[in-house]
């Protein structure tokens, strides 16, 4: 991808914890978002990450916060974004949608 132009990859971990990533189903862990970031650095394509702060509410925050923390310095990524969680569509749809929460 590198070599046909690709240059940057914007990537939206959302958290380094396993336990909130389970929760919203969001289908990756810890060691698999590593893994693709030291793969997309390998292969010297700039990464983009998001977290979003808050996504572990109350009852896992420091987790959250802990663990993105430690994902975000084994991969170093080039530029590093975090965002508010907020419930535009109302926080009873995003319970409805992630029943882990």
């Amino acid at each position: 991808l590198r070599e046909l132009g690709l240059s940057l990859v914007y990537i939206g971990c959302e958290s380094g914890d396993d336990e909130v990533l389970r929760r919203i189903v969001k289908g990756e862990t810890f060691d698999s978002s590593l893994e693709a970031l030291l793969k997309l650095q390998e292969a010297g394509i700039k990464r983009s990450v998001m977290i979003l702060n808050g996504l572990g509410g109350p009852e896992l925050s420091e987790q959250h916060m802990v663990n993105s923390a430690r994902l975000m310095n084994a991969a170093q990524p080039e530029l590093l974004s975090t965002l508010v969680v907020s419930f535009p569509l109302g926080q009873e749809r995003f319970e409805a949608t992630s029943p882990g929460f």
